[in-house]
């Protein structure tokens, strides 16, 4: 049995506008999403004839290694829509934060679709391998993306348009908190209504035109969870404020939180800004990306 690897990047948001909720509870929105080409985890995939059982194993004691993990979910879908019958065994080693807004669950996934792709030689399109990952979970499609920065719209599942990744230099930070999904959104209701209001700008069609003309995007960086999380969380405020007061050109919580990224202007700017960092933050988890 040979061992597939795969490289699960990490990613963060340009932009994240929430756009509305429906009746299901399902949040719209708008995103721009960048795969960090630096800060990925490693999957390793067997395929196995001989049983159907799912296993993973990870180096990390707190991530579910059952039903919960991503990894384990995007199976049965991927059976079912193929017809094959298989077990798999997953081996992860982890680099990218739980909790973060890093998509690190999800990029563990695709990874683990991807590599099903490549041992039974591509038995589905790239549309089918997308509508097995929007079951799964709604950040998983982007994953799957052949450019690594992708315009997301409906739920951050459904790609509008792609682009060649800007050549940035990109600093993260993860402060030691966890955000979950839910409670976040759950936060934005009592400003929802300003928030999905039609004629509200639209900064990712702004940062989307800056990417087509190649211009500078940090100016252009938003996010909406920023405004309610940093008044639970001020530690994080004063993360992204921290990276702007070393230099960065721009900066911004990624997701949901609680990773804050910031832009250098040249890779001497991001290591400098590094080595404050690591000084000023050491309980922090500082990752170039």
């Amino acid at each position: 049995m040979s061992v597939i690897h795969k490289k699960a990047h990490a990613k963060v948001n340009l932009t994240l506008e929430v756009t509305g909720k429906l009746p299901n509870g399902y949040h719209t929105l708008r995103t721009v999403m960048l795969r960090l080409p630096h800060l990925f985890d490693d999957v390793a995939v067997t395929v196995r004839t001989d049983t159907d059982a799912i296993t993973i194993t990870c180096d990390d004691p707190l991530l579910p290694t059952d039903e919960r993990n991503l990894c384990h979910t995007v199976v049965q879908p991927f059976r079912d829509r193929t017809g094959k019958s298989f077990g798999v065994d997953i081996a992860l080693t982890k680099r990218i934060p739980m909790a973060a807004g890093m998509g690190g669950g999800s990029s563990d996934g695709a990874a683990v679709l991807l590599a099903l792709q490549q041992y039974y030689n591509n038995p589905l399109t790239l549309e089918e391998l997308m509508e097995v990952a929007s079951g799964v979970g709604k950040d998983l499609p982007f994953f799957l993306t052949e450019k690594g920065c992708a315009r997301m719209e409906h739920f951050g599942d459904v790609m509008v348009e792609e682009f060649d990744p800007p050549h940035l230099h990109v600093l993260t930070i993860h402060p030691s908190i966890a955000i979950f999904t839910p409670d976040a959104f759950g936060s934005l209701a009592p400003r929802l209504p300003l928030l999905s209001a039609p004629d509200r700008i639209n900064t990712t069609e702004e940062i989307c035109a800056a990417l087509r003309a190649s211009r500078d995007i940090a100016p252009l960086l938003y996010n909406d969870f920023e405004e309610t999380i940093f008044a639970l969380h001020p530690d994080i405020a004063a993360v992204k404020q921290s990276l702007l007061d070393v230099g960065a050109t721009g900066a911004l919580m990624s997701g949901a939180g609680s990773s804050v990224f910031g832009i250098f202007s040249s890779q001497e700017d991001l290591h400098h800004a590094q080595r404050v960092m690591l000084e000023r933050y050491p309980q922090y988890r500082v990752m170039v990306g």
